[in-house]
């Protein structure tokens, strides 16, 4: 058992890294999306 939650705890910070980058790839596809959606919502009430 104990084995078992070593090799998670070497493995895990990888795995953090790559949905790190995952998320942040994500956050920005997100603000795009927003910045857009409230620009539209501008536009169209002029």
């Amino acid at each position: 058992m104990s084995g078992e939650d070593d090799r998670n705890e070497r493995e895990r910070p990888k795995l953090r890294q790559r949905v790190g980058q995952g998320l942040s790839f994500m956050n920005k596809i997100a603000v795009v999306i927003l910045v857009l959606g409230c620009l539209a919502v501008l536009f169209k009430h002029r």
